[in-house]
């Protein structure tokens, strides 16, 4: 776990040393204020890490920020519950990024008490089972049965007008990605009917 560093900040600007990491499954929240899918998925974020769902004696959240100006990082980390590299430190933001291959933003890797990755998808984790953690069983490019949005199971067939409802709904809360994942249900789906 070298590669996270010695020191994090608050959005208090209070300075935590790595030993406050010990034992405690990590989230590494690489965003940006700028970036809109981050604006959408940080208040999710927020809301699961404070909801109960987990304690900050198990899990901690450590904000990598692609933010361009210390303005920016300072406004975005006000919003958040959690430690933050420091925006001064590119370097080690970078060296972050590239360990992790980080491409777009946003993206939440969950690393085990040992620095070993649990999931590189933490966002979809988030999202599709907030009660699962620490997701150690969980594949997190399988849609749940149940959605954490109360959303149902795709229907047998177009006669239950309110669980096609619920399908679309949680299409269009997934994004592309439920698009994907109904394409996929309904193709193997069919192949079993053969």
């Amino acid at each position: 776990m070298a590669t996270l560093g010695s020191t994090f900040v608050d959005r208090d600007g209070n300075i935590h040393s790595s030993s406050s990491l010990d034992g405690k499954v990590l989230g590494l929240y690489f965003s940006a204020s700028w970036c809109p899918p981050c604006r959408q998925f940080t208040p999710h974020l927020i809301d699961w890490y404070t909801s109960g769902a987990v304690t900050k004696d198990e899990f901690q959240i450590i904000f990598v920020s692609s933010d361009r100006t210390k303005r920016q990082f300072d406004d975005y980390l006000g919003e958040m519950e959690w430690l933050a590299i420091p925006f001064e430190d590119a370097a080690r933001r970078q060296k972050l990024k590239k360990h992790y291959d980080v491409k777009s933003v946003p993206k939440l890797v969950v690393l085990d008490p040992n620095g070993d990755v649990i999931s590189p998808e933490g966002r979809k984790l988030v999202l599709r089972y907030p009660n699962a953690f620490p997701w150690l069983d969980v594949d997190p490019n399988v849609p749940p049965k149940i959605t954490p949005l109360g959303a149902r199971a795709p229907p047998e067939t177009d006669d239950d007008d309110d669980a096609v409802a619920d399908w679309k709904s949680t299409l269009m809360c997934y994004g592309l990605g439920g698009v994907f994942a109904a394409l996929a249900t309904s193709y193997f789906y069919l192949l079993s009917l053969q």
